[in-house]
């Protein structure tokens, strides 16, 4: 368990690409995905509307691929 500014997030780590769970904090620009495979990445300096989208998306495993992964630095 991390907190960043008050705000807890889970930490684990992925490479499943099945996404089953993600927390943002917003204070920090910090998004932490949880995968299937019991693995989780944190993403940092994550724009707000990047969270809205992936929140929004019935398609969040190609969002993942399309603009998060490989787009962000991995804490």
């Amino acid at each position: 368990l991390i907190v960043f500014g008050g705000i807890f997030l889970i930490r684990q780590h992925s490479f499943s690409r099945k996404i089953i769970d993600f927390k943002y904090d917003s204070s920090s620009l910090r998004l932490v995905m949880n995968f299937k495979a019991g693995i989780s990445k944190t993403y940092l300096h994550v724009p707000q509307k990047l969270y809205d989208e992936l929140c929004n998306s019935t398609a969040r495993d190609q969002l993942y691929q399309d603009k998060i992964d490989g787009h962000y630095q991995i804490l």
